[in-house]
């Protein structure tokens, strides 16, 4: 009876010790078991051929559940069908320029999303305009993404009386589209697209309001929402209301907030879920905070350090065996047949 004693007291001191020493190792177990799932459904992903796109995941979510509400907007309800049939009547119309980049000057809303797929499937890359800029800003977009064809919303009312400076500086083959389209706020295409691959619904609202942000989470049941910027400040300074606790919202997910907004969001609103990430379209690392942690933008659990590590040591080596070549002082390109692109500072710095 003794021994056992000693095992059970033995076993209490290294879970003591374990979680004292390693306080988020739970968090971390269940962090990495979704990113084995995650890892599990890439890798199928990859075996198709020739690729899976979010327009393929698109689809399959419409076969798989095509009546369940895709986009709330003020009182509209369009359903998963509903955004794939309006993504096909785009596609027809504008079937004659398959293949072709399109440039979008739309302000975003739900068109913006099926006009966005409509396009995918006729095969178009999609630059997405910002509709703030004017002029030779715009232009200066015009020219870089190498758009053949046009898609204006009529809300862009400024922008008509720059076609001729447009076709003074594009191509003669631009196509200008002025679609009569309902104007709404400005969207983070991201995000929805996001949500495509879970198969959730989104609401979207005209515009940002912060004394109509909680009601419109109470009426449209949220129970998540991405913030961006100084939004939850925007939220924090609001007058306090008897019912601030009064919604559903578990999960906020986004980037920017500073840690005294995170904890007075969380005194005044409940305890969401705060999840602060920090990504980049254009980077190969991406960390989040799922843990909680005030004022941390991530966590790297034991597992991404190893990995970390392994990775630094495998561009170390590449970079001795296949030393690129200098084109200019600050970046380095490889010969043909050689291995990737690398700079000059972030080589020195490995």
């Amino acid at each position: 009876m003794e021994v056992l004693y000693t095992v059970v007291l033995g076993a209490a001191l290294i879970l003591f010790f374990c979680f004292f020493k390693f306080p988020y190792f739970l968090q971390d177990c269940r962090f990495m078991r979704k990113m084995l799932v995650v890892r599990s459904k890439r890798m199928k992903f990859r075996e198709k051929t020739p690729f899976y796109s979010v327009l393929d995941c698109f689809l399959d979510v419409v076969k798989k559940q095509p009546h369940k509400p895709f986009i709330l907007y003020e009182d509209q309800v369009h359903t998963y069908l509903q955004v794939d049939q309006a993504s096909n009547k785009v596609a027809q119309a504008l079937q004659l320029h398959a293949g072709s980049t399109v440039a979008l000057l739309l302000e975003n809303g739900p068109v913006l999303v099926w006009m966005w797929l409509g396009l995918f499937k006729l095969g178009c890359p999609v630059s997405m305009l910002n509709t703030n800029i004017r002029t030779k800003s715009l232009l200066h977009c015009f020219r870089c993404c190498g758009a053949s064809v046009l898609i204006a919303g009529a809300g862009i009312v400024s922008f008509r009386p720059t076609q001729d400076g447009a076709k003074k500086y594009l191509p003669l083959t631009v196509v200008v589209l002025f679609l009569h389209f309902c104007q709404t706020y400005r969207l983070y295409v991201v995000c929805v697209f996001v949500c495509v691959c879970a198969g959730i619904t989104v609401v979207l609202r005209r515009k940002f309001s912060v004394s109509q942000f909680w009601k419109d989470c109470r009426k449209y049941d949220v129970t998540a929402f991405q913030y961006i910027g100084e939004v939850m400040r925007y939220l924090c300074n609001t007058p306090k209301m008897g019912e601030a606790m009064n919604h559903k919202v578990r999960l906020a997910i986004g980037n920017g907030l500073r840690a005294d907004v995170w904890q007075e969001f969380q005194r005044r609103f409940g305890s969401v879920d705060i999840q602060e990430f920090y990504a980049a379209s254009d980077g190969i690392l991406s960390f989040i905070n799922y843990v909680g942690k005030v004022g941390a933008v991530g966590r790297v659990n034991f597992y991404q350090k190893v990995s970390s590590f392994y990775l630094m040591l495998v561009t170390v080596f590449t970079y001795w065996v296949f030393p690129p070549t200098s084109h200019s002082p600050s970046y380095c390109a490889n010969d043909l047949g050689t291995c990737g692109n690398f700079s000059k500072e972030k080589a020195s710095y490995l």
